[in-house]
């Protein structure tokens, strides 16, 4: 998977994806759950040339034996996918994607039960990947909250830069955040979409919050049975060739187990 760690590093942490007339499907958090991956591959990519496809991170956890009884079954399909169609397939970061050992102590089904060298292994591609997209239609997508600039130059997974993207939370009245999920605010997720020149953000990370927020904005995505019945799951289809202002200029799917 060398070769998947070296196409990590030519996209960058932003990675802007190209202009093309077909459309993006943005999968919000996974969890392990290879059914509901199977079933997004089914219905948008195998036998289709249409759409390329988004996943925002934390492909790992909370349903690990739901497939495959293996613990890291979604992330190699992932890898597998992105070495074989590069300009189709994009991966961003979630928190829960970079190894505990390192950046942040919390439980992990998966991290947890590695062996030293297959640690090594996933710690060094995974943390290679982007943390930010963008299109040249106006849509940002990350998995927690964007960064306050676009300044990645000296980026490391120790900065504010990394916190704001794979663990805070945008904040509502109802928000709870620890010491490792710090709160952003509305002027935050403004002084953020100027910087990435973007009108509506894609993410995941939070499943207690409102399918939409912040004039239709701000759209949170969970794509897993782990969190059904807190927020349903959901994917979002952007038109890559349409205008997009709001949530109501992209397709919001409620997906059936």
């Amino acid at each position: 998977m060398a070769d998947v760690k070296k196409m990590f590093k030519r996209e960058g942490r932003w990675l802007k994806i190209p202009a093309t007339n077909g459309k993006l499907v943005a999968i919000g958090d996974l969890h392990g759950d290879g059914k509901i991956l199977n079933r997004v591959l089914e219905r948008f990519y195998y036998g289709s040339d249409d759409y390329v496809m988004i996943f925002l991170g934390d492909y790992v956890d909370r349903e690990p034996t739901s497939w495959e009884d293996n613990k890291s079954a979604v992330v190699d399909k992932l890898l597998t996918l992105k070495r074989r169609y590069p300009n189709r397939i994009f991966l961003i970061a979630g928190n829960h994607d970079l190894t505990n050992r390192l950046y942040a102590s919390f439980y992990s089904d998966f991290w947890d039960s590695l062996s030293d060298e297959e640690h090594d292994f996933y710690s060094d591609v995974l943390t290679a990947m982007p943390l930010v997209a963008t299109t040249e239609n106006g849509v940002a997508f990350c998995h927690a909250t964007l960064p306050l600039d676009n300044d990645f130059s000296n980026f490391d997974l120790t900065n504010d830069c990394w916190i704001d993207t794979i663990w805070a939370d945008y904040h509502t009245p109802k928000s709870a955040s620890s010491a490792m999920r710090p709160v952003r605010l509305v002027k935050d997720f403004n002084k953020s979409m100027s910087a990435f020149n973007s009108t509506v953000l894609i993410h995941g990370h939070r499943p207690t919050a409102p399918l939409t927020m912040y004039r239709k904005r701000l759209i949170t995505l969970q794509s897993n049975r782990f969190y059904e019945q807190e927020c349903g799951i959901h994917v979002a289809v952007v038109d890559l060739a349409k205008t997009i202002k709001n949530s109501d200029d992209i397709e919001i799917m409620k997906l059936t187990v």
